[in-house]
């Protein structure tokens, strides 16, 4: 495993803050980063805190799930484990893998990842955040003049998986044709589809939910969690990834997208 650059590894102020609670910022160090390291060499960042762990390892396609390839090492800073791995690009496959006191070897999801596979799959995603180009500067420039509390407030709350779904129209017509036909008629049937496919991806929403919210009124939109977790049926509330956006409906950038097109529509 390479070794950091003293700017890209947790310093003892980072680690100080991080023992008190109080490290804001640590989403910026831990977890997976693209970095380039002082002789030009580029790849990502791996950080992970795991202070009773006899060794962390990086695994994922890019070296067969070897967990001695990318051995990563232990910090002075409580127990948190770091490294450079060259080569690594966006959007590729990882989990760490956490060696115990014992010798138990557990294979982990980055907790700090800001992308994951689409569930019942569990790796972590490696992602550039400084893909995506925001065009809201204007609704930046005018929010700080804005004056929230004397101004008309209509929020829409809304779970996006289950706001509109592409199965919807066709369910619609099978319900129909059931109707003229009562003795074939089924069961009441579950329209929550926990096929992908089904869902409106980040892009559809961009363009379909703006539209809808802005021309019904509402000024606010209050989004239902959109963090990732494993079951849909939770409407996002058993999250396993505070910082990754569920990738049921697409990756980070398009999430931002998603945002960013709420920001234009005022």
């Amino acid at each position: 495993m390479a070794e950091l650059n003293a700017s890209l590894a947790v310093s003892d102020q980072d680690a100080y803050l991080f023992a008190q609670g109080k490290w804001f910022q640590s989403h910026k160090k831990l977890g997976a980063h693209p970095a380039v390291q002082e002789d030009g060499v580029e790849g990502y960042t791996f950080a992970v805190w795991a202070p009773n762990a006899a060794s962390v390892s990086v695994v994922g396609d890019f070296n067969n799930w070897d967990d001695t390839v990318n051995v990563l090492s232990r910090s002075n800073h409580g127990g948190i484990w770091e490294g450079f791995i060259p080569g690594i690009t966006s959007e590729v496959l990882y989990k760490f893998l956490i060696v115990s006191a014992s010798g138990q070897k557990i294979f982990k999801a980055d907790p700090y990842g800001t992308y994951a596979e689409v569930r019942p799959h569990t790796a972590s995603i490696t992602f550039d955040p400084d893909v995506y180009v925001w065009e809201d500067e204007a609704w930046m420039k005018r929010r700080a003049s804005l004056k929230f509390l004397h101004s008309p407030l209509n929020i829409f709350e809304v779970h996006l998986g289950s706001w509109k779904q592409h199965t919807d129209l066709a369910a619609q017509e099978e319900d129909s044709a059931d109707t003229e036909n009562v003795e074939q008629a089924e069961e009441p049937k579950d329209y929550f589809d926990t096929n992908v496919d089904a869902f409106y991806t980040y892009d559809d929403l961009s363009e379909e939910l703006v539209a809808y919210v802005k021309d019904m009124g509402y000024t606010h939109i209050e989004l239902l969690p959109v963090m990732e977790h494993p079951f849909d049926g939770s409407w996002g509330y058993q999250v396993t990834g505070y910082f990754a956006p569920t990738s049921r409906y697409g990756n980070p950038a398009q999430f931002k997208h998603f945002i960013d097109c709420c920001h234009q529509a005022g």
